[in-house]
């Protein structure tokens, strides 16, 4: 079992070497090892719970960036995707994210509310584990015939197998030392910005 931390962009106070853009997409490349990267306490149960069922390499990723998490089932974590929340609005779209993202997604949710936009807020901690499941249960999730975003801060390979007639935001270079709060603005990250870039795609 391997244990990570500094698992995003936004933790580049230390200089551009914190900054793990490409480290997800690495590790979820890597034969035989199954990854988890944590949204909150039920992911990370659900990630103890496949390792010691499976007896096979795992990993787990944490973030060091604080955000506000909603609690849910590792029983539904542990099928490696699950619709966190649901927003109301006419136009259905799917947004994916993983770990932290799933913070952001949220917060996009509700911007997207506002506009008549319904949400399905998708957390994926682990792509191996939901590709493993049965093609009934990954409709369900993703909702084919929806349009699908994903977001994730960092490189955005390990989500854009997803998309559906949407785009992943992600990011695609490194370089920048600066708090959390500097970092979003000068990418864009923002949710405000995520919402605008998700608007003018559907």
């Amino acid at each position: 079992l391997y244990v990570f931390s500094h698992d995003n962009f936004l933790n580049g106070q230390d200089g551009p070497t914190h900054q793990t853009i490409e480290q997800l997409v690495m590790l979820r490349a890597i034969p035989n090892l199954t990854v988890f990267r944590t949204y909150n306490d039920a992911e990370i149960k659900a990630g103890y719970i496949h390792f010691l069922k499976t007896r096979k390499p795992t990993c787990l990723t944490f973030s060091r960036y604080n955000y506000h998490y909603l609690p849910s089932k590792a029983k539904d974590a542990s099928r490696g995707a699950y619709v966190i929340k649901r927003f109301r609005g006419d136009k259905k779209i799917t947004l994916i994210g993983s770990g932290c993202d799933v913070d952001f997604c949220l917060k996009v949710g509700e911007i997207l509310e506002k506009n008549n936009i319904g949400t399905k807020v998708v957390s994926m901690p682990s792509t191996e584990v939901f590709d493993s499941q049965d093609e009934k249960y990954k409709n369900q999730v993703l909702s084919k015939n929806a349009k699908i975003f994903a977001i994730e801060s960092g490189n955005n390979l390990g989500l854009i197998k997803y998309v559906k007639k949407g785009i992943s935001i992600g990011i695609d270079k490194f370089g920048e030392s600066a708090s959390p709060e500097d970092m979003i603005k000068y990418y864009n990250f923002s949710p405000n910005e995520l919402a605008k870039k998700i608007l003018e795609n559907l």
